[in-house]
Formats: C-alpha cells, sequence, structure tokens
C-alpha cells in the first residue's frame, strides 16, 4: 500500500496540507524511534502474527522508511537469523524408517533396505497465463525428520555473561555438604569425574540429558498420530533451572502419523555424530564473562523416557517376565504364592549388566531397521538391537545410563489402588495387583543414590513442555513444520531477550517484581532460624512449599539506604548477608521468577520472605526434633486478631459453678449459657 499525495488533504491538527507534513511523519523523530537504548519504549514481540501478515507489515514499513535496512519479506527477515543458528535442517528419510538420506547416502533415490522411492510423486494442472504444461509433476519427500543442530545452539549459551556466569554454577556455586540437591552431588556424576579428568577439568564443559516421547500433537483424540520430539537438558544450571522450558534444547524431531518404535535409532544419528564429536574433539566457543575463546565439550549423563519409551530406545521387552528380572534372590515375593500364581518363584535372576557387559554382548552384531529390524535381536541377547549411544566413547562406563520416570509409576500405582479399593469395573486389579509397576519403586531408592533428586529426572516438565509445543500447531496438515517453526521462533526471542533486557517479550517478562500483587498474595514469616541451619537451598525449598512458586529464577534483597537491589546466587552470598546482621534482626528477601541481575523492582514491595535469625539456638538431642511450621504473615495477623478479640470478651466466672448446693442440672444450664454467652 503507497500513500498518494493530493492537494486535497489538509491536516487539521496541524493547520498545514498534509504533504508539508510527511517529512514529520517519516523522519523517525517521533519519541517512540528515538533512542531506544533509552528504555522507555520497549518493542513488543509477543503478538504471533502470521507471515503473511509479518509480510504485509514489513512492506508498509519499507514504503513508509525507504532508506530503512529493512527486510523485504518474511523469509528475509529469517535468513537474517540463520548466521547465528537459529535455524534446523531438514532431513529425508524412509518412508519405512529403514535409513535416512543423510550423509553419505545423501544423494540417493531409493532405499538400501526395503528399495522403497524416497520421493512421491504430485501431479497439478499448469497454468495457461504463465505458460505451464498441461501437467506440473513435483517430488516431495515421503517422509521428513527435523534436526535442529547442537553446535551453535551450545555456543549461544556463552554469549551471555549472565548465563555464562550461571553455566559454572555446578563447580563454584554448589554447596558440597553431602546432601543431593543436583545431579553432580550424585555418584553417576561423581564416577564420570573421576574416570575423565582432562573432560572435568574445564568446569564450562556441558553434561547432558536426554529425553525422548511421543505425543499426539492435535488437540483432539479422535486423531491417531505420533510425533517423538528428542529434546536435551543442560544440567550445568541450577536445579530450579534445568527443567525450565526455556533452557530445553530441542534436537530432534520424528514426524507422525506411526512412532519410529525401535527404529528411532536411525532417527538420532545426526545427534548421536555430533555428540562423538563434541566428546572427542569439541568446539571453539567464545566465552563473554571472560571475553576469551575456550575449547567446550559435552558428554551424555542419561536418557529419560516412560516405560514404553524406555522398551523403544533399549530394545528390552517390557512385557512378561523380562519387564524387570532383576529381582533378590532373598526378597519375600519370591514365597508369595497367595498374591501371584500359587507357586513359589525359585528361578535365579540374570545379573545386573553394566554398559561394558552390553557392549561385549553385543561384540559383532549388526542392527538392522524398517523391514528388516531384529524381532528377537541376537540369541544370547535380551535386547533387540544394540542402542545406538554405545557409539559414544564413554557410554559403556556410564553408571545410570537410563532413569525409571517416577511419574507415570506414581500415576500407576495410585490408579491400581484406586480402581482395586472402589472394585471399578473392568479396571479392578483384586488378584493380579503387584505387576511390574508395583515392583518399580523398589530401584527408585538405588537410582536417586546415583541421579540425584528425582525431579530432574522425570518426565513431569516434558509433559508440560509437550503441551506447549501443540499450541505450535497452526497447520494442522503440517503438524511437525508447525512445532518445527514455533520452536524456532520461541528460541529466537529467547535469545534476543537474554542479549537485551530491554525487550519486553515472553520468555523474559519482568517477572513477579514489576506487578502490584505476586502469586499468592502473600509472604512467609520464619520467627526463629538457626544461623548454622539456614541456607540458600533451604530458602529455596521453603518458598517453593509454602508459598507454592512454581518456578523461581532469583532471590533479590535491598543493599543501601537508596533502595538498590542485588541478587542472591548461592549459598556464599546469603551466609555473608546473614551474617551482617544482629542477633533477632528480621531480614526480607524477595523472590522473583526469572534472573536478571540489572531488574529494578518496585520500592514499595511487601518481602515474599521474611526471617529472624538467631544465635545460639540450644538443640536437646535426646529429644525428636520438632519440624518448624512455617506461617505466612497473614495467618500471624488473623491469630494475633482472634487471642486479642477473645480477651476482650472473655467472660465473668459464673459463680453458680462453685457453689456446693446447687444441683447436677443446675450446673449444666449454667455450663450451657456460659457457652452460649462466649
Amino acid at each position: 500500500m503507497k500513500l498518494e499525495v493530493t492537494d486535497d488533504f489538509m491536516d487539521c491538527e496541524m493547520g498545514m496540507e498534509f504533504q508539508d507534513n510527511l517529512g514529520a511523519m517519516f523522519d523517525c523523530t517521533g519519541k517512540k524511534f528515538q533512542n531506544l537504548g533509552d528504555g522507555e519504549e520497549k518493542p513488543n514481540c509477543v503478538h504471533g502474527i502470521s507471515e503473511s501478515a509479518f509480510g504485509e507489515l514489513l512492506s508498509l514499513m519499507k514504503d513508509a522508511f525507504p532508506n530503512a535496512h529493512l527486510p523485504l519479506s518474511f523469509n528475509a527477515a529469517k535468513s537474517v537469523i540463520r548466521d547465528l543458528g537459529l535455524d534446523y535442517q531438514k532431513i529425508h528419510a524412509c518412508p519405512n524408517s529403514c535409513m535416512l538420506y543423510w550423509a553419505e547416502n545423501k544423494v540417493k533415490d531409493f532405499c538400501d533396505t526395503c528399495g522403497v522411492s524416497r520421493w512421491i510423486i504430485q501431479e497439478k494442472k499448469g497454468i495457461p497465463d504463465n505458460n505451464d504444461p498441461p501437467k506440473l509433476i513435483y517430488k516431495v519427500p515421503a517422509n521428513i525428520m527435523r534436526y535442529f543442530p547442537l553446535r551453535p545452539r551450545l555456543q549461544r549459551l556463552f554469549m551471555c555473561k549472565e548465563i555464562s556466569e550461571i553455566m559454572r554454577w555446578h563447580a563454584v556455586g554448589r554447596k558440597e555438604d553431602g546432601k543431593l540437591r543436583h545431579p553432580a552431588d550424585a555418584k553417576a556424576w561423581k564416577s564420570m569425574d573421576a574416570r575423565y579428568p582432562d573432560f572435568s577439568s574445564e568446569i564450562r564443559n556441558v553434561r547432558l540429558g536426554v529425553i525422548a516421547d511421543g505425543f499426539n500433537p492435535f488437540q483432539s483424540m479422535n486423531l491417531s498420530h505420533s510425533t517423538w520430539p528428542i529434546v536435551l537438558v543442560n544440567y550445568n544450571l541450577q536445579p530450579w533451572l534445568c527443567m525450565k522450558q526455556e533452557n530445553l534444547i530441542h534436537s530432534t524431531l520424528i514426524s507422525g502419523p506411526e512412532s519410529p518404535k525401535n527404529n528411532n535409532d536411525v532417527y538420532m544419528q545426526p545427534l548421536i555424530a555430533k555428540l562423538k564429536s563434541l566428546w572427542n574433539i569439541g568446539v571453539e566457543v567464545y566465552d563473554a564473562l571472560t571475553d576469551e575463546n575456550f575449547q567446550l565439550r559435552a558428554s551424555v549423563l542419561w536418557i529419560i523416557s516412560d516405560f514404553s519409551g524406555y522398551a523403544m530406545l533399549l530394545g528390552w521387552s517390557m512385557k512378561g517376565k523380562q519387564a524387570c528380572p532383576f529381582l533378590d534372590p532373598t526378597h519375600k515375593w519370591r514365597l508369595d504364592k497367595r498374591r501371584f500364581n500359587g507357586e513359589v518363584e525359585m528361578g535365579t535372576n540374570p545379573q545386573i549388566l553394566s554398559g561394558t557387559d552390553i557392549d561385549e554382548l553385543f561384540s559383532g552384531f549388526e542392527d538392522q531397521f524398517g523391514v528388516k529390524s531384529n524381532k528377537k535381536g541376537k540369541s544370547d541377547s535380551p535386547f533387540k538391537k544394540k542402542l545406538i549411544f554405545f557409539d559414544l566413547p564413554y557410554w559403556c562406563h556410564n553408571p545410570l545410563r537410563h532413569n525409571l520416570d517416577h511419574m507415570h509409576i506414581e500415576k500407576n500405582i495410585c490408579d491400581k489402588i484406586l480402581d482395586t479399593l472402589l472394585n471399578i469395573g473392568g479396571k479392578t486389579k483384586d488378584h493380579a495387583f503387584f505387576d511390574i509397576m508395583v515392583h518399580f519403586p523398589v530401584h527408585l531408592c538405588g537410582e536417586v543414590e546415583y541421579g540425584g533428586p528425582v525431579h530432574l529426572r522425570c518426565m513431569f516438565p516434558i509433559e508440560r513442555y509437550l503441551g506447549k509445543l501443540k499450541s505450535y500447531v497452526r497447520n494442522r496438515s503440517k503438524p511437525e513444520g508447525s512445532i518445527a517453526e514455533g520452536y524456532l521462533a520461541e528460541e529466537c526471542m529467547t535469545f534476543c531477550s537474554r542479549m537485551d533486557k530491554r525487550l519486553n517479550i515472553r520468555l523474559h517478562y519482568a517477572g513477579q517484581f514489576q506487578r502490584k500483587s505476586y502469586v499468592g498474595g502473600k509472604s512467609l514469616f520464619v520467627p526463629n532460624v538457626d544461623y548454622d541451619e539456614f541456607s540458600f537451598s533451604v530458602l529455596m525449598e521453603s518458598v517453593k512449599d509454602n508459598l507454592h512458586y512454581s518456578e523461581i529464577g532469583g532471590v533479590y534483597i535491598k543493599e543501601g539506604n537508596r533502595g538498590g537491589w542485588k541478587m542472591l546466587l548461592d549459598d556464599k552470598d546469603t551466609d555473608e548477608y546473614v551474617l551482617g546482621y544482629n542477633d533477632g534482626e528480621e531480614i526480607e528477601f524477595f523472590i522473583d521468577t526469572i534472573i536478571d541481575v540489572e531488574i529494578e523492582p518496585l520500592r514499595q514491595m511487601q518481602s515474599h520472605v521474611i526471617i529472624r535469625p538467631r544465635k545460639n539456638i540450644i538443640h536437646d538431642s535426646a529429644k525428636k526434633p520438632v519440624k518448624r511450621k512455617y506461617i505466612t504473615t497473614q495467618q500471624l495477623q488473623k491469630q494475633q486478631k482472634i487471642l486479642k478479640q477473645r480477651k476482650e470478651i472473655s467472660p465473668e466466672p459464673n459463680p453458680i459453678m462453685h457453689r456446693q448446693d446447687v444441683t447436677v442440672q443446675e450446673k449444666g444450664a449454667a455450663r450451657r449459657k456460659l457457652n452460649l454467652d462466649s
């Protein structure tokens, strides 16, 4: 659309002709376009307009500002960010999931295993006005997977000073007191550090977790469709940041409508190849915090999936006696005939296989996928395939290669108990209660010892993340394409928000400080706190348990008399701050939902957590320690108000209750009257 200037238009406000005012309109001298660095006006990128509308907007802006350097179209705008690695690759695959047309197979047109064509031929009628032939023939790929390169996404983490600093938290900010707060406190992490000191010596090297799960991308369950994303978790971050959605790294998107089943190793080849390169060679990365380049390496700690995904990833049967053969020979369930099949189980369980044992078991074995996939695997092996992660040089020495998902275990056991107690038809487990799900909790304690806190290794946050991926689907005929484009746009906004705090976008909103009332509208008051027992981690746990904050980003304190703000990052900062106060003096903490050291909270803001630390608190070791009951400020005020009212209206003692010459009936009537009056 172009503006046509004629003599018929008059600017009523300015009292001048329209063409005389065009210069003032388009010279970019208005307040909204001046000095964006001052932070007065912030561009907003959260409206989610369509691609065609964005293109029209660019065209309009180009006409209005002919000298501005603007992209000509939406595709041209996307090409601007490709240099930052904000892109993904489309890799063609065999329709039967036999192979990828990738690397040395990139130019092939037919599958080496099943012989099926790579393409689907489509015909369309030509348009005579364009001098097209009567029929136009198009070759469309039969199956597409989408791969999001890992290397540029790891490089971008260190381009932001704040993120680069917290990438070191597991080594410099974590409190080492023997408690399990982070995977770095557990045996698996420490075991790999001890075995590979050349890797652990660089604290910036990244430890990753791989998550795989399938979901229906449509809101309606009437349609059968299974899309499989493969997501990476960054365990260098603090435990309250690891599973936040903006910190998850999308790696692979396997298209439906059918799940890949045992063929998912075919689609993970690009990821495994890059992980192998990141372990052996690494990648050169610029660290904005130290203003230097260094060689970054990465490793995988474990895999996370539900039980059905466990069978598909590892190629292990989840049904029958092989579902979990690891039952102790002296376990009491072996002698329990009444609850099982009426027989005593005397069979010996096989030896627990280490990664090295599995690697030797598959020596000389070649996997086959697609139409010729292995149905039974190797004759002397309980596995149907050799997991592709064994191509990583360190995988066979990893003590915890896969995690049992406690979310689904908890749900299934709860369903069994309720269905059995309520005797729901078709669902009651009265005679078949003790199945594999009831047995799984036996192994959870051992996994905690090796992996650390359960909430960092389960599917709870991933299921919520899959719900977010569903919201990206706009074209129901191409759900995976919509998900890929939606994730890319979200990733771009996250990166921009980290690099420029002025941008007011969805993933870097101003947090609870910029609101008049925060979530719950209440604060936590702890009257007596032992200096020796209080820490940053205790503060975080108290806030999550009592204020029910779903996400915690930063803890802030007031600094100085001018109302400045300082962010607490770890136990060391918290200890130094608390020790600066006198005994019994109240200390206020402000909890926010993002991490931002430059945030400016409202000055008149009710504190979220108030503590009153006490020194030399005497603990009676003979008595059982009593757990302190945390109450909110509102509850404390309400209790004080009730006590005050009771003192004001306390009834006079009734003399009839102390006389000896009254009957029992008269005393009872006086007692009832006393209760009514009070």
